[in-house]
């Protein structure tokens, strides 16, 4: 089958009688054939095409291609089946021939038969009351069989009659079986035709009743890859088509995927509708979208088939699909800039950016970048302990979110100007990550918690050290405190909206109170080289 723009299909064919004493037509194996060539009239629509699809008023046909086959059955008027099982034709020479001679159709006048017949042939169709038959996953692949497209072999067509004597000749009326999927593709971020358009999670197969046109969808769910139409584009507005089994998607799950949008081809997006959305038997469905920014005794010359009966016009919002990181490196130099940030809550760490940043109550810290150390240099001007969400810095991760999983932890800290230097009292740092809400925390390990903590110290020595840790961003708790996470506060399954972004947030914490205004002088924690990457099985 040729497509013509790809733009409607039409289908119409019609079987003339050549005399069966053709050599080429005699079975080769057994006696001749008794009775008379069938003549068939395959006639639905425009002449000399397969398949009109009329979608936005446009011409849009194909045409039957050298070497297309379709599968014919014939059965007695009582219902009975005939010898003419899932006969194959094929189109040769601008006219359709059996493929063997024991596909040649010859049959008495005096009878009453019933024919029913199908596009495209498959040997594996073995009666006309289940035809399992299926669309190709890729529909933009051009040069498949007898250089059909994917797309071409993807449409499904039958034809029946009923009861009808072999002595004139025999009208078989095709339709199409399945939906049609048309995609507009614009707006202002759309300077060029997307590298693809996907239909997400279709079903892709399904058992046909050719006696009846019954169709029940299987559950063989994939993407299907649609057929760019670009005799039908514009230089804002692209085509694509796709035919998929009768069947409905439901509200709030995704429709369908753009790829490979802007001006460097690098942004993705994904279509959900509000409401279910149905594909109806031989009818086309029209989504807009907005992206802003045979040889035997039986000729069958040509063919036609109905319309594409339209669905209603769908417009489906969307939203930019975010691939999740699994590892973030944060930079340090002398241009990095730290926004401050009131306390929390009230000004929680929520933003789709990426930013260093620090809290702080009046003359609890000063915070520069160390050239030297090339390291962050975070001083306490009290000498105080002080906590997470009043008196902190780190790194807020917002721009992608976080793949789910367990992630390794590294950076290197040191301290200057240690006031206590005994084991059981001295400077210490304190850390967390949150979510990208900022509402809880991800569960926190090491050797000796072993991943029942939420928030981690760690006392610091005057020499660099490169500390490590695991956070596994499946786990969050609202708890905010040092010590165990407790059976009865738990932790819970992370979700989609607690991965969408994350904050390393580090504090001082000192084991004990400094009660001697000597002690209070300031001293310095340095901090560089952090490093958060997934472990992979």
């Amino acid at each position: 089958m040729k497509t013509l723009k790809h733009l409607a299909l039409c289908l119409a064919a019609v079987f003339i009688a050549t005399g069966c004493s053709n050599d080429e037509n005699e079975p080769k194996t057994g006696a001749v054939k008794e009775g008379k060539p069938v003549k068939f009239e395959m006639n639905i629509g425009n002449a000399n095409t397969r398949t009109v699809t009329t979608g936005s008023g446009s011409n849009r046909s194909v045409s039957w291609r050298e070497g297309d086959a379709v599968g014919i059955f014939v059965y007695e008027s009582t219902g009975a089946p005939t010898e003419y099982s899932n006969k194959k034709y094929e189109y040769k020479n601008g006219e359709w021939k059996a493929s063997s001679p024991d596909d040649a159709i010859v049959l008495p006048e005096d009878g009453e038969y019933t024919f029913y017949a199908y596009y495209p042939y498959s040997a594996s169709v073995a009666t006309p009351a289940a035809a399992t038959l299926s669309v190709q996953q890729d529909q933009t692949i051009a040069d498949g069989d007898n250089g059909n497209t994917n797309y071409d072999l993807s449409d499904i067509l039958t034809a029946k009659v009923e009861k009808i004597t072999n002595n004139a000749t025999i009208t078989l009326q095709y339709k199409h079986l399945f939906s049609m999927v048309e995609v507009l593709v614009s707006g202002n971020l759309v300077s060029a035709a997307p590298a693809s358009v996907v239909l997400k999670d279709v079903k892709t197969s399904a058992t046909i009743d050719l006696t009846t046109d019954d169709i029940s969808a299987t559950s063989d769910n994939a993407d299907v890859s649609m057929c760019p139409v670009e005799s039908e584009t514009t230089q804002t507005t692209y085509l694509y088509r796709a035919i998929v089994p009768t069947q409905t998607i439901e509200a709030n799950k995704p429709l369908l995927e753009v790829y490979g949008v802007g001006a460097d081809k690098d942004k993705n997006y994904r279509f959900t509708h509000t409401a279910a959305v149905p594909y109806e038997q031989g009818k086309y469905r029209r989504i807009s979208v907005l992206i802003g920014e045979n040889n035997a005794g039986i000729t069958i010359p040509s063919g036609a088939i109905d319309e594409w009966e339209p669905s209603e016009k769908v417009d489906v919002p969307g939203e930019e699909i975010i691939t999740p990181v699994t590892s973030i490196t944060p930079s340090l130099n002398e241009e990095t800039q730290l926004q401050l940030r009131k306390s929390q809550p009230s000004d929680a760490l929520i933003d789709n950016t990426n930013f260093w940043f620090y809290r702080e109550r009046p003359n609890d810290l000063e915070i520069i970048y160390e050239p030297t150390e090339e390291a962050l240099k975070v001083t306490s001007i009290k000498g105080d302990r002080l906590t997470w969400n009043y008196s902190s810095f780190g790194y807020h991760w917002g721009s992608q979110p976080i793949e789910k999983g367990e992630y390794t932890l590294t950076f290197n800290a040191k301290i200057e100007g240690q006031i206590q230097s005994d084991d059981e009292v001295g400077q210490q740092l304190g850390f967390c990550v949150r979510n990208a809400n900022d509402t809880k925390t991800f569960r926190i390990g090491d050797s000796y918690f072993k991943g029942k903590r939420v928030m981690c110290t760690l006392k610091i020595t005057n020499e660099w050290k490169e500390y490590t840790y695991t956070i596994d961003f499946a786990k969050t708790s609202t708890k905010t405190s040092v010590g165990d996470v407790s059976d009865t506060e738990n932790f819970t399954e992370s979700t989609p909206e607690d991965l969408n972004g994350m904050s390393i947030v580090m504090f001082n914490y000192l084991i004990n109170e400094i009660e001697t205004p000597a002690q209070k002088e300031s001293y310095s924690i340095y901090i560089k080289d952090i490093k958060l990457v997934k472990i992979e099985n």
